[in-house]
C-alpha cells in the first residue's frame, strides 16, 4: 500500500498580513507556519513558500456574516485564489473563517503567549483554525 501525499496549506488573507498554516503530508494535522506581510515581494514570497511546501491544495479563508452570507471582501479573495491556482498550478478551495481571529487569540492566551507574541502569531494561528476546520470536513 502506498502512502498518498495530501498536504494542504491554508491562507488567512488580511489587508496587511497573510497567515499561513500547513498540514502534515497525510493531511491530518494542521500547524501554524508563518505570517507574510503584504508588500511588493508578497507574490514572490508566496510562490517560494508554495514551491517549498508543495501543497496539494490551498484553502482560502472566506469571511461570512452572522446571517451566513459572504463578507464584502470574499470576491477579491476568490479572484486572488484564481490567480494562485493558475500561477502555481495548485488546487484551491474555501473555508469559512468567521471568528477565527477571536479563537486564535484565545488559543494563544491559553498557551501562555504574551500579548506581544499574540500580535505576531494570530494570523498564522487563524490560518491553522481554517485548515483544521477544512480537514475536519
Amino acid at each position: 500500500m502506498t502512502n498518498k501525499i495530501m498536504k494542504y496549506m491554508a491562507l488567512d488573507i488580511g489587508e496587511k498580513r497573510v497567515g499561513v498554516a500547513v498540514s502534515d503530508e497525510s493531511g491530518i494535522i494542521a500547524r501554524p507556519l508563518l505570517v507574510l506581510n503584504v508588500s511588493d515581494n508578497f507574490m514572490m514570497e508566496l510562490g517560494e513558500l508554495i514551491d517549498s511546501e508543495k501543497p496539494k491544495k490551498i484553502i482560502f479563508g472566506t469571511p461570512r456574516h452572522q446571517n451566513g452570507e459572504e463578507g464584502e471582501n470574499v470576491k477579491s479573495i476568490r479572484e486572488f485564489a484564481n490567480v494562485v491556482k493558475h500561477e502555481y498550478n495548485v488546487e484551491v478551495d474555501f473555508e469559512d473563517e468567521s471568528q477565527t481571529s477571536i479563537e486564535a487569540e484565545a488559543r494563544l492566551k491559553k498557551y501562555g503567549h504574551k500579548q506581544s507574541e499574540i500580535k505576531e502569531k494570530i494570523d498564522s494561528e487563524a490560518a491553522c483554525i481554517i485548515l483544521e476546520s477544512y480537514l475536519a470536513r
